[in-house]
């Protein structure tokens, strides 16, 4: 990387271009077992949240003459309940880019775009065992509100007898597929 290389900043585009990038330093993350949704399903969906259900979904880009530095999103499907407007964040910097402040430059890019559309809390989620990315957060000035499990379920492999209740129970549960037939 030539020090002297010039970054530009430019607001993230609703279109398949920035939507591949966006996958791609996700990519850098994810982790193994983490559901990979295709770039196309990301911009339908994106497209889908802002024109269907007014959310937003705003980001900015950095980069430099011959590649992206890193992203920043922003999107309004955060929960915190009692805890005023929230929008959700994150921020995605190259491995080679880290600690050099641009994760920070990213983050601040959108804020007085956020305060003027009236959110009052940034939410960010950090993986277990991410200390770098914890300690980012903190010296942007996150705090702790919750610590979650993500779990998943693989629908695929469990039966109908392997979820039924127990047989004393006055639950019924039916399957999609036996609703269909009665």
């Amino acid at each position: 990387m030539n020090p002297t290389s010039t970054f530009s900043l430019r607001e993230m585009r609703l279109d398949i271009d920035d939507m591949r990038t966006w996958f791609d330093l996700i990519e850098i993350i994810r982790i193994e077992d983490e559901p990979n949704i295709p770039p196309e399903k990301m911009l339908e969906n994106r497209k889908s949240a802002v024109e269907n259900d007014g959310k937003v979904c705003l980001g900015y880009i950095l980069e430099s003459v011959d590649q992206t530095v890193g992203m920043v999103d922003f999107s309004n499907d955060a929960t915190l309940p009692n805890e005023g407007t929230p929008i959700h964040s994150m921020v995605i910097v190259k491995p080679e880019f880290r600690r050099l402040g641009y994760g920070k430059r990213l983050y601040e890019s959108g804020l007085e775009q956020l305060r003027k559309r009236g959110f009052d809390r940034c939410v960010t989620q950090i993986r277990e065992g991410n200390d770098e990315g914890l300690a980012f957060a903190d010296r942007l000035g996150f705090s702790e509100v919750v610590r979650q499990y993500k779990l998943t379920l693989d629908l695929t492999t469990i039966t109908d007898d392997e979820v039924a209740p127990p047989a004393s129970s006055e639950v019924q549960i039916f399957s999609l597929a036996q609703l269909k037939e009665t």
